[in-house]
């Protein structure tokens, strides 16, 4: 067989291999899988004003629920995201099988569908996600009759079902106790814009939370407090220790004499 045909028969196995693969279920399922990543969950749907139910829900009607397809396992894609350049400008992501998305970790395909989804390609839904008074349920709504989906029998119903058995409504009230209030401008996104403003509490789901802290006024424990003398003297012992001031005198005099006048006007 010459090389070309080789090349030939290793590309169309490729491509078989691809699309079985595409299809078969891995045993991980998806309520561990997205308990495992709840923090991440919350924090980036906080940051980007998206309901953690609908995160979850739409990656139960993609992905599988019992055990998750090699799409979301393997490339880390649970919501079916298609291949972009616009996306792939923005988060780290290459194309698989079919034209869709592969993301080197979970948290890249979680950021991707966050913005790729509800902020710019689909129809209507970005519409959603800027009425900052919205709910899931109103979501659903806007997006079915928006087009999205339409004729897919239990779209909806999968959505709710799967967020459902893995508890993520109760994610939403983390995410937004007080309310969804702000939604951001993503640099690269087209028709991106900045809606409300980010104000929610300093917890561990606030992407900010770090700097927060830091820079709250927190007094320091007496076994916190940081002895100046112990510092000088490591400095000493270390050759790049600043060099000691060392005050000389300009005059012509010895030090005898200088001793002498200073005695005198002491007297």
């Amino acid at each position: 067989m010459s090389s070309f045909g080789k090349k030939i028969r290793v590309f169309v196995l490729t491509m078989i291999i691809g699309a079985s693969l595409a299809g078969t279920a891995h045993a991980a399922d998806l309520k561990s899988i997205m308990e495992s990543h709840k923090d991440e969950i919350i924090t980036q749907c906080r940051e980007y004003g998206i309901w953690p139910s609908t995160v979850v829900g739409m990656a139960g009607v993609e992905s599988g629920y019992n055990s998750v397809s090699a799409l979301a396992a393997v490339y880390n894609n649970y919501w079916g995201i298609s291949y972009s350049p616009t996306i792939a400008a923005i988060v780290p992501c290459g194309s698989v099988y079919g034209g869709f998305a592969s993301f080197p970790t979970f948290s890249d395909g979680l950021h991707a569908f966050l913005i790729w989804f509800w902020q710019g390609n689909y129809p209507g839904v970005a519409s959603v996600i800027r009425n900052l008074n919205s709910t899931p349920e109103a979501m659903y709504s806007a997006v079915i009759a928006s087009g999205y989906m339409t004729g897919t029998a239990g779209y909806y119903e999968g959505i709710v079902a799967h967020a459902t058995a893995v508890g993520a409504y109760e994610w939403n009230k983390l995410a937004f106790p007080n309310g969804r209030k702000y939604v951001p401008y993503v640099e690269g996104m087209p028709d991106s814009v900045e809606v409300g403003k980010y104000d929610y509490p300093h917890d561990k789901y606030n992407p900010h939370y770090e700097l927060h802290r830091l820079l709250a006024e927190v007094p320091m424990e007496s076994d916190d407090r940081i002895s100046c003398d112990k510092l000088i003297a490591e400095n000493d012992h270390e050759e790049t220790a600043p060099a000691k001031i060392r005050i000389e005198s300009h005059s012509d005099e010895t030090d005898e004499e200088e001793q002498k006048k200073l005695s005198v006007n002491m007297k």
